[in-house]
């Protein structure tokens, strides 16, 4: 099943200073301790608020290159980081209903977890590395204990939903209706190619250049193309051919190298000319793209396959079985939700 999903958790201490008449710096100690929300009694601390926000604020910043201060007072992301404050709140309320309901159903981890649990923290070391694992945790404020505490809970909450979901069971026929109902889509793999190509390409900057300046280029770069053609269709040996004259740096290094269907999101015309060619070793005509003139050759020809039902019978019953279980959940966690008394303090985190 898949794993319930929850935001790693940093560490992290704030300090937060209002401004007014007067600047008044409030106890950071005390500021941690501020609930943003209750669940039948038991509080979450803005301190757990916060290590999820900063895991946020962190991840834009390292994605999308937005630092905090633009995300906080930009008026360009206000509704979305009021929509990210709630729902960090909104999940941390989902993990306290959650742990609660680990104690109530007596939710032990035995040695073996403990064990497990061990092991997936040196199987993190490993992928790290001892230096960079040590420094991702001092990136995050988060000391080795601590995240071996968090792997634990998520082991205590994985073993509810076991529990919870052990019932469950999907039968042959529901996987049959979904293997026919999804036979073309799913479980067939559309008709590929493998070619090489050379790209005799235009200057970058006129890619998007309007068509009579686009036009110049093309009859600038011909001649050339069609020297390189001539060459190809004469048998020179076309991955030299790729060394010497291909503008493709994405692929040259490889000999020029593609493989696709009609699907993907490559220009038609190229998509077109690599489909029309019949046999191993043929060669394309100029094939004009809004990149330049490619020289095409046909590697291979792989044609389509449709898997059959017994191929695909087992990852069907996991997938639905998996889906079973997630919907069981999601309802269960709105039932705990709808029978437990919830408090938000907006103040304290808005």
């Amino acid at each position: 099943m898949k794993r319930f999903v929850r935001m790693t958790a940093l560490v992290m201490a704030a300090i937060f200073i209002f401004a007014g008449c007067s600047l008044v710096t409030v106890d950071p100690e005390k500021e941690k301790q501020l609930p943003v929300a209750e669940v039948n009694g038991d509080k979450i601390l803005k301190a757990d608020y916060v290590k999820q926000y900063d895991a946020y604020i962190s991840a834009v910043e390292q994605q999308y290159g937005i630092d905090k201060n633009t995300l906080e007072t930009s008026a360009d992301y206000a509704d979305t980081l009021a929509q990210m404050r709630e729902d960090i709140v909104e999940g941390l309320i989902t993990q306290k209903l959650v742990n609660q309901q680990v104690e109530k159903n007596n939710i032990a981890l035995t040695d073996d977890d403990k064990k497990q649990v061990k092991d997936q923290l040196q199987q993190l070391k490993d992928a790290y590395g001892e230096e960079a694992f040590a420094d991702m945790l001092a990136q995050q404020q988060m000391t080795e204990a601590e995240l071996e505490q968090l792997l634990q809970e998520d082991t205590a909450q994985q073993k509810l939903f076991d529990e919870l979901t052990a019932d469950i069971t999907v039968t042959d026929d529901e996987v049959k209706k979904y293997y026919d109902e999804n036979k073309d889509t799913e479980f067939t793999d559309p008709e590929m190619v493998t070619v090489s190509h050379i790209l005799i390409s235009i200057p970058e900057d006129k890619y998007s250049a309007d068509e009579a300046t686009k036009k110049a280029e093309y009859d600038k770069i011909k001649p050339e193309a069609e020297q390189v053609l001539a060459k190809a269709k004469a048998g020179d040996d076309f991955a030299e051919l790729v060394k010497q004259y291909s503008d493709d740096t994405g692929t040259k290094d490889q000999g020029g190298t593609l493989t696709f269907s009609r699907e993907d999101q490559i220009e038609p015309a190229f998509i077109e000319a690599s489909f029309a060619l019949k046999n191993k070793g043929d060669i394309s005509d100029l094939v004009q793209t809004s990149y330049g003139y490619h020289i095409i050759k046909l590697e291979e020809k792989i044609p389509s396959k449709v898997y059959t039902f017994e191929e695909k019978k087992q990852e069907i019953h996991d997938t639905l079985l998996q889906q079973k279980k997630n919907d069981k959940i999601t309802a269960l966690i709105e039932e705990w939700r709808n029978g437990s008394d919830i408090k938000k303090y907006e103040e304290n985190y808005k």
